[in-house]
């Protein structure tokens, strides 16, 4: 009798195991598939993340100065410049920005947020008109030369050449604004714009400002950037090289956090040499013509232009 319920007992006990293999595997599939929403749902915000401090520094790079950013820029007025003849404002880029800085005839204004390395004195400089010449390579061929010299003080970014271009940038140079980082690549690596920037009496700048894009504290007494900087102030003394202080690295910090709406470290970014020159520019100008940079809204009436489809890539600084 106990052998005629031993098939039962096996095909009960293969029926029962069958199921927990069913079981274990609808749990496995199960466990699996959360794992997968899971990584899909980090994916997405990631991407979301991603998006929105992209065009957080795409509102940066535009350079939006409101009147309601706080009490540096609220004397700001930006208007495009009025072309002189057809297809001028579309070829040159020239946006034209009024500040209500206080610039009273040729009263010098000492501008305490610079101050030079040998000597430690403050900037006195004030132009009532100023050319600020984008290194962006948009003016070549578009003979913009005689405009941009036509106004008081000429300010260049980096290593942007002027010699065999004069026709399309101009040849004067009043300031140089060179990030920190471009100092030994733009100069120390390269003999012959070094004397472009610093030594040939036809090309050479008045000032070099220097603003660090990512340190507040400098260590005057290891940092090669200024050491290298210090040097080239004794080598070239017709030159005079500024430093932003640390308090207006500071007042750039607290602007760049009005434009873009986080601090420069959440954005793991650092500042553009653009957006510092521009800062430097509302300081000493009461007028200034940019040449060589689109307007806001260009890439959305030109997609398919040159300068709208280049892919950039932002270094990330803790």
């Amino acid at each position: 009798m106990l052998v005629s319920h031993l098939p039962n007992m096996e095909r009960a006990t293969s029926d029962l195991k069958f199921r927990w293999r069913v079981r274990d595997l609808i749990i496995l599939l199960a466990f699996w598939q959360c794992i997968l929403m899971t990584l899909c749902l980090l994916y997405f915000l990631h991407n979301q993340s991603v998006d929105l401090d992209r065009q957080r520094l795409v509102n940066l790079e535009n350079a939006r100065f409101s009147r309601d950013s706080g009490d540096f820029h609220s004397r700001l007025k930006a208007t495009l410049k009025p072309p002189t003849k057809k297809g001028e404002e579309e070829a040159r880029f020239i946006k034209n920005i009024i500040t209500e800085a206080p610039v009273i005839g040729e009263e010098i204004k000492s501008l305490p947020g610079y101050i030079s390395i040998i000597g430690n004195k403050t900037l006195h400089m004030t132009c009532r008109t100023c050319s600020l010449v984008s290194s962006s390579g948009q003016l070549s061929g578009k003979g913009a030369g005689a405009d941009i010299d036509d106004a008081d003080c000429v300010l260049r970014m980096n290593a942007a050449p002027v010699k065999g271009y004069e026709e399309d940038v101009g040849y004067r140079t009043t300031a140089r604004i060179i990030g920190h980082p471009n100092l030994q690549k733009s100069l120390e690596e390269d003999e012959d714009m070094k004397q472009e920037i610093l030594d040939d009496q036809n090309t050479r700048t008045d000032f070099v400002i220097i603003p660090w894009l990512y340190e507040v504290d400098i260590n005057q007494t290891s940092d090669p950037v200024y050491l290298l900087a210090k040097n080239y102030s004794k080598e070239y003394p017709s030159v005079e090289f500024y430093l932003f202080t640390k308090e207006k690295l500071q007042e750039t910090g607290r602007e760049f956090e009005r434009q873009v709406g986080m601090t420069r470290k959440e954005a793991h970014t650092w500042f553009s040499t653009g957006f510092v020159t521009m800062l430097f520019a509302i300081d000493i100008c009461g007028k200034i013509d940019v040449y060589g940079l689109p307007p806001e809204n260009y890439c959305q009436s030109h997609p398919n232009s040159k300068i709208c489809t280049i892919t950039t890539t932002t270094p990330s600084i803790n």
